[in-house]
């Protein structure tokens, strides 16, 4: 690699840096000026106790392993994944899905508690700053309103989806979900939390913007988790003439493609619209590649005995802050070189 093309890397990776850290200033700005403000977090708190109890209770209930409608919900995806494999020879308890599940348990619930907080933090802030972004649909059916947030949330998801893969520091932490190589039920919940807890940030600005209620807010975000959940599942389909609407387990899969022609394609998370209207929708229908990322000395689950799948969820968890210490060496080894 040239000095040039390792100067032009430099300044992405640390435009990048300065991005985060930035969020991070205002993160912080923010909860000294709020979140410590009993004038306005506790009056919030008491005023829409009831609200946020059932955002949260809405929240846990799709999260709990203990509720009966997950295993239910669970089964289904497992014999559809049985009859549909899009891999034959994938086990239907593999390893890949025993590591999901381990990042399922020890991420999701914990992360629950932490959107409750938020919600509180962003209400706060958004009826400071950002109230010129509320749209008046006093007026408007609650169905509506519905579909206009919805619309909204998932162009935010595509776009926010799109700077993962393009930003390097956000790829960094988003190789982890695509490491996996055995799509199934619990892969999609292979996230870094930093990359969780941006996705819930972005959720919640459509959602305050055409003022919808919490519990409205919730049925929206189980039934968003259980299609999610379908489409990384291990099921050879891509649903008929839906397909040219709706991400479906085919569309999906060649988004976690390990080939090369497939890369940077099939972005959206609901609606294809937005890779029509964009250019990054792959047309093949029928192509169902393997799947993980090429090139990466991932720390990839090999074995679930003992204690190994949590091992390998630490391993996983702290791979981004190697890539980057590795990415801040080489950048001062070129400036090195570039003084002598």
């Amino acid at each position: 690699m040239g000095n040039r093309a390792r100067i032009i890397l430099a300044r992405r990776f640390f435009g990048g840096v300065v991005l985060v850290g930035a969020i991070s200033c205002l993160a912080f700005l923010s909860f000294k000026a709020f979140a410590l403000d009993t004038q306005t977090i506790l009056p919030y708190l008491i005023a829409h106790s009831t609200s946020l109890t059932n955002y949260l209770a809405y929240k846990i209930e799709n999260a709990n392993p203990l509720n009966p409608y997950f295993y239910g919900g669970f089964l289904c995806l497992l014999i559809v994944e049985r009859l549909m494999p899009a891999k034959k020879v994938q086990k239907m308890f593999s390893v890949g899905m025993l590591q999901d599940m381990a990042w399922f348990l020890v991420n999701k619930v914990p992360l629950t508690i932490v959107d409750f907080f938020n919600a509180v933090l962003l209400t706060s802030l958004y009826k400071e700053y950002l109230p010129f972004l509320t749209i008046d649909v006093t007026t408007w059916p609650q169905t509506y309103r519905v579909i206009m947030a919805l619309l909204v949330g998932d162009f935010l998801g595509f776009f926010h989806h799109y700077l993962r893969h393009k930003v390097e520091l956000f790829w960094y932490f988003h190789t982890i979900h695509h490491s996996q190589r055995e799509m199934n039920p619990f892969a999609d919940h292979r996230n870094h939390f930093l990359e969780s807890m941006i996705a819930f940030m972005i959720t919640f600005i459509p959602a305050a913007m055409f003022q919808l209620d919490t519990i409205s807010t919730g049925y929206f975000i189980v039934f968003i988790s259980w299609y999610t959940r379908f489409y990384h599942s291990n099921i050879r389909t891509n649903l008929g003439f839906l397909k040219h609407f709706l991400v479906t387990p085919q569309s999906h899969r060649i988004h976690h493609s390990i080939e090369e022609r497939h890369m940077d394609k099939n972005f959206s998370t609901l609606f294809t619209v937005w890779d029509r209207l964009f250019g990054t929708l792959y047309e093949n229908y029928d192509e169902y590649p393997d799947t993980g990322i090429a090139g990466y000395r991932f720390p990839l689950e090999t074995s679930a005995r003992g204690l190994s799948t949590l091992a390998t969820y630490w391993a996983q968890t702290i791979y981004p802050f190697r890539l980057i210490r590795q990415r801040i060496g080489k950048v001062f080894y070129s400036e090195r070189e570039l003084a002598r």
